[in-house]
């Protein structure tokens, strides 16, 4: 059975992080507030630029 959970992997999202561009567009700021909905903790790792 599924968990209904998402459960986000470190390293994939650290690497995620390291793609994001320094100028967030439009559909990745949409994917960072759906993520931090999900996982507060990604906030904490998120460029400044994002933190708006």
């Amino acid at each position: 059975m599924m968990n209904d959970k998402l459960v986000l992997n470190e390293t994939i999202l650290r690497q995620f992080l390291a793609s994001l561009p320094t100028k967030p567009t439009h559909d990745v700021r949409q994917t960072v507030e759906i993520l931090v909905k999900i996982a507060p903790e990604v906030w904490q790792q998120l460029p400044r630029s994002f933190r708006r």
